[in-house]
């Protein structure tokens, strides 16, 4: 009952994403940690608990202490992970990896994995923290492989990667927080510089007085304001498709949909566009009182003259050496995710689309998806498919049930539970293909953002390992509420060699 207790205090904490241990755990301390505390309450609530935990505890056996609530925790982080591996089973898989500097500065990367489950729902699930050396190809590639093989699998079964914040494959997916921010920023800007004043006058350390008037002095400059204005324009151009790539059952046909308009509305902005954003930007520094230099004159950069810089007007400066670069880095951050091959496997994949009676049905073009795919299909394979796509494409034009389906994530689970997956094996592996590769890696930023709860500045000592297996329990606690306890006391107790073995008593 002792274990089961601990089991059911740490489940509680760690789905909550609460700290485990306090200040002062001795006996005498009025706050001794979430943990101990939850003890006490059960064995206020429950005279049996109360008779076998802490100081009661045969032999001393209190199963309270910090490496038997890292254990425990371990322990739960072990079974959720098995369930996971379970419910993937055979099936193919795309890992989904981020990078990024904890509350300590050390790297890590968060591993997600997504995968079509047994009712053709596209899942996403966190696996965990690793921390890395570096973030080069190799050093990635070892660390996944190693973590796959620690729990029996293999990354042989992968089928796609994605990578965001990894320097060798670096990018960003969370446009639309940013542009929210830019939003906000624009409209409490008289908030901002009066908040930054005060700081600067009363903030009560020289080093804070100085920051807060630096801050004001570069946020009251035209180049800010511009940068303001212009960033708020690009991300506005991108934001429905920032929006929908953040969505987990988001499929690769609709994404495909809005790829090309971003593109056409940048190159449109970049040719016209100049205009109307110098003149927004003249309205808000004249309101804000903020000086606007002369086009015409010549620009003067802050800072030390570099030797044998070329001389230029400010018109010149803002509209080439800022708008047009900037616009022409976003043009190539869209194309460089969004490539002439990548294109190719997006239209071939559209021709899955059950829309308006599969109208977009190609067969030649899902032929052709195979090529993408030749660890999937044989040459007989693909013969085989050439003939199944025939029957395919009558039967799910005459079927009424198949019918007003919302993209390729519902047609996947419709065949499922149809059983057209049965019958139509060689289309439903092209349709799991398709669903498996990611458009965006935000479950991964998701875990990110777990992190910082996790991993706050009242618990930079959390180690590496009971970090990611913290985390793991707090994002997956839709499984980690129904693993029972006798699994994780199995876990714990085959770890290593226990005072004594423990029996399992029903979950509180």
């Amino acid at each position: 009952m002792r274990l089961n207790t601990s089991i059911e205090v740490a489940r509680y904490l760690s789905t909550k994403g609460l700290a485990f241990w306090g200040h002062d755990e001795s006996e005498s301390s009025a706050n001794p940690g979430n943990f101990i505390q939850l003890v006490k309450t059960f064995g206020q609530i429950n005279p049996d608990i109360k008779d076998v935990t802490l100081n009661n505890s045969p032999q001393n056996h209190k199963t309270i202490c910090s490496d038997i609530q890292k254990e425990i925790v371990n322990a739960f982080a072990m079974e959720i992970l098995k369930e996971i591996i379970s419910d993937i089973g055979d099936s193919t898989f795309c890992v989904m990896v981020d990078e990024a500097l904890n509350i300590s500065m050390k790297e890590q990367m968060a591993l997600v994995i997504r995968y079509i489950d047994k009712y053709g729902s596209v899942i996403e699930r966190f696996l965990g923290v690793e921390h890395i050396t570096d973030t080069s190809a190799l050093t990635l590639k070892g660390t996944i492989d190693d973590f796959f093989s620690g729990y029996g699998s293999s990354i042989s079964k992968s089928r796609g990667q994605g990578y965001d914040g990894a320097s060798n494959m670096r990018g960003d997916t969370r446009w639309s927080s940013h542009y929210n921010t830019l939003l906000s920023l624009i409209h409490m800007f008289d908030a901002v510089i009066d908040v930054l004043e005060v700081l600067g006058r009363d903030a009560s350390s020289t080093t804070h007085r100085t920051e807060a008037q630096d801050i004001g002095y570069k946020l009251l400059s035209f180049d800010f304001v511009l940068s303001l204005f212009l960033m708020k324009k690009v991300l506005a151009i991108t934001n429905e498709l920032s929006q929908a790539l953040q969505r987990k059952d988001q499929d690769i046909v609709n994404a495909m949909r809005l790829v090309q308009v971003p593109k056409i509305q940048i190159q449109s902005f970049r040719e016209s566009g100049w205009g109307s954003l110098f003149e927004s930007v003249r309205k808000f520094c004249k309101k804000h009182k903020v000086d606007v230099p002369q086009m015409d004159s010549k620009y003067v950069a802050r800072g030390r003259r570099r030797r044998n810089e070329e001389e230029m007007s400010n018109l010149h400066h803002y509209k080439v050496e800022t708008f047009y670069t900037i616009l022409d880095m976003q043009l190539g951050e869209l194309n460089a995710r969004f490539s002439d091959s990548t294109m190719e496997l997006l239209v071939c994949i559209a021709c899955l689309d059950p829309s308006n009676s599969f109208s977009h049905f190609d067969k030649e073009k899902l032929l052709r998806l195979v090529e993408f795919h030749p660890q999937e299909f044989t040459e007989l394979g693909k013969c085989k498919l050439n003939d199944q796509l025939d029957t395919y494409i009558v039967d799910m034009r005459l079927s009424s049930e198949l019918q007003g389906l919302d993209g390729i994530s519902d047609l996947a689970r419709k065949m499922v539970e149809t059983r057209r997956n049965k019958v139509y094996p060689l289309v439903y592996m092209i349709l799991t293909l398709a669903l498996t590769l990611p458009v965006a890696t935000a479950t991964v930023e998701r875990a990110f953002s777990a992190m910082s709860s996790i991993n706050s500045r009242l618990r930079t000592r959390m180690n590496d390992k009971w970090l990611s297996d913290a985390l793991l329990i707090f994002i997956e606690r839709d499984i980690s509420i129904r693993i029972g306890n006798d699994r994780v006391m199995n876990s714990f107790q085959n770890m290593k060699t226990r005072k004594g073995q423990l029996q399992f008593v029903k979950r509180l």
